[in-house]
C-alpha cells in the first residue's frame, strides 16, 4: 500500500506543524496523521524540530500500516498495537531499549537447581502481593537490574510476606555491579546472575533509598553492606518441566530474543516471531507464570502502557531462548 504525505504550512516559532495525509484511493483506512497526534498526545511526545517530526511521522506511518497488515492477518495469534516505540526504526528500538551486547559472564557454571519436576500446577505470581507495581526502565539498556530486582523482590516478598511488597533498587545494580567488579555495563547490559552475585556480596537496599535515574551513575557505596542478601542462585535447567517446578517457589530472572517485541499487545506470541539460540539474547525479564496450555507469563520493564498491562505471553516452549538462562535464588 503506497502512503504519501506532505506539509501544510511550516511551524513558526514553536506554532504547530500542519500535516495532510493521503492514502491510495483505493485503500481502506483513515487519515492516519490523526493516529500520529493521538499518538504524541498519549505519550507526550514532542520534537526537537519540524525536521525530526517529519522524520519521525514517516518512520510513524511505516509502522502503522506494519500493525493494520499484522492485525488484519486472522492466522496471528498475537496482537499488535501503537505504543510508545512507534515513532522509532526497529533499529533504534533495539539499541535504546534492548542490551547492546553481553559481557563475559563471571559465573560460568552456577549449581543446578534439583526440584520435583512432576506435575506441576499452573500458577501466577502476579495476583500473589509479592511483586511492586510494573517499573519502566526508559531508555537505558537496564532491563537486566529490573530482572534481577524483580527476582530477589519475589524471594524477599514471598519469605516475609509484607503488607506492600517491597521494591529494591535497580539504580544501585546500575550503578555499583559494575564499578565493583561484577562484570555489569550498566545501560549498556549485563547478566542477571552477575547482579545477583553483586547483591549477595554487597546487598541491596529498596528503591526509595536509592532511586532510578535511567542513566548511568556513580555508586553510591555508602548504601552497600546495609540491603538484603540472598544466600544462593541456581541455574534452572533448560526444560518445561523444570521451570514450571521451579516457578512453584517462585518468579524465575530469564534472558530472551525481545527484538521483535515492540508493537506487542496481547495474545501469545509465538516462536516463529523470535530466536531460542543462546546467541540471540538481547533483554532480560521476570518469568511470573505459566498457563494449564503451557503458555509462559512474562512480566516486561517497559511499563503498563506496552502489552497486557507490562506482560507478554509467549508460546509453550523454549519461546524467545527463554529456557536458556533461567535463573532462581533463595532467602
Amino acid at each position: 500500500m503506497k502512503l504519501t504525505y506532505f506539509l501544510v504550512g511550516l511551524a513558526l516559532l514553536g506554532a504547530a506543524t500542519v500535516y495532510l495525509v493521503t492514502r491510495d484511493p483505493n485503500a481502506d483506512g483513515h487519515l492516519d496523521i490523526y493516529s500520529f497526534q493521538k499518538f504524541k498526545r498519549s505519550f507526550n511526545v514532542q520534537y526537537k524540530n519540524e525536521g525530526e517530526e517529519s522524520y519521525r511521522l514517516s518512520v510513524f506511518l511505516e509502522n502503522l500500516k506494519m500493525i493494520e497488515q499484522h492485525n488484519a492477518d486472522a492466522t496471528r495469534t498475537y496482537n499488535q498495537e501503537v505504543n510508545q516505540f512507534s515513532d522509532l526504526t526497529n533499529e533504534e528500538f533495539g539499541a535504546r531499549y534492548l542490551m547492546k551486547s553481553l559481557p563475559s559472564q563471571l559465573n560460568k557454571s552456577l549449581p543446578v537447581l534439583n526440584l520435583n519436576e512432576t506435575a506441576s500446577q499452573p500458577i501466577d505470581w502476579v495476583p500473589k502481593n509479592v511483586l511492586p507495581a510494573v517499573k519502566n526502565q526508559q531508555q537505558c539498556g537496564s532491563c537486566w537490574a529490573f530482572s534481577t530486582a524483580g527476582l530477589l523482590e519475589s524471594v524477599y516478598n514471598i519469605q516475609n510476606k509484607p503488607k506492600t511488597p517491597i521494591s529494591f533498587s535497580e539504580q544501585q545494580l546500575v550503578d555499583c555491579c559494575g564499578a565493583e567488579g561484577f562484570g555489569c555495563e550498566g545501560c549498556n547490559g549485563a547478566w542477571p546472575t552477575d547482579a545477583v552475585s553483586y547483591v549477595q556480596k554487597f546487598g541491596i537496599v529498596q528503591e526509595n533509598q536509592y532511586p532510578y535515574t535511567a542513566k548511568d551513575g556513580n555508586c553510591n557505596k555508602t548504601l552497600e553492606n546495609v540491603g538484603f542478601k540472598p544466600s544462593k542462585q541456581f541455574q534452572v535447567p533448560a526444560t518445561d518441566a523444570a521451570l514450571q517446578a521451579a516457578l512453584q517457589n517462585s518468579p524465575i530472572s530469564i534472558c530472551v530474543d525481545a527484538s521483535r517485541w515492540s508493537s506487542y499487545a496481547s495474545g501469545v506470541f509465538p516462536q516463529s516471531k523470535c530466536s531460542s539460540d543462546p546467541n540471540a539474547a538481547d533483554h532480560a525479564v521476570l518469568l511470573v507464570g505459566y498457563n494449564a496450555d503451557g503458555t509462559w507469563k512474562v512480566r516486561n520493564s517497559w511499563g503498563t502502557s506496552w502489552g497486557q498491562q507490562g506482560y507478554i505471553t509467549l508460546a509453550a516452549g523454549n519461546t524467545c531462548g527463554l529456557e536458556n538462562y533461567a535463573i532462581y535464588a533463595t532467602y
